[in-house]
């Protein structure tokens, strides 16, 4: 069963501050790899900034570093679609969080892009994956 983020998310950025870091971690012997994109809402279309992958394997952690400034930041939504599974047949459960950083330290954001996940199929099985998909969106203060 896909996990899904229904309620909004914003995430508060300083617009004078350092680049924006995207990190994706994932515990418990849970690989994670994700597809990201950055995009500014017009009002008759979306258009794409920015994409890309990133993976949270042995270490539990994957980074990415935004290559947009903070400042123009400012009403973009950032989505994400994560896969999930185990790599260790007797662990089918763990937490997969992303986190937003800007000069090392964790953006402040209106809700926690965490989930407590059970049930995880294994990395070598024919079980699908966990699929969470969600987004937020920047603002600058």
């Amino acid at each position: 069963m896909p996990a899904s983020s229904p309620q909004r998310r914003f995430c508060i950025v300083n617009p004078g501050g350092g680049p924006i870091t995207v990190r994706l971690l994932a515990n418990n012997a849970l690989r994670a790899g994700a597809d990201f994109r950055i995009v500014r809402m017009k009002t008759e279309r979306k258009e794409v900034r920015e994409t890309w992958k990133l993976a949270a394997g042995d270490t539990g952690a994957g980074e990415h570093e935004v290559s947009l400034r903070p400042r123009s930041l400012d009403g973009h939504v950032m989505a994400w679609q994560v896969l999930v599974c185990s790599v260790v047949p007797a662990i089918d459960r763990g937490t997969v969080e992303i986190q937003v950083l800007q000069d090392g330290v964790t953006c402040p954001v209106t809700k926690p892009a965490q989930w407590g996940l059970e049930r995880v199929p294994r990395c070598a099985g024919r079980a699908r994956p966990i699929s969470i998909r969600g987004n937020l969106t920047f603002l600058t203060a």
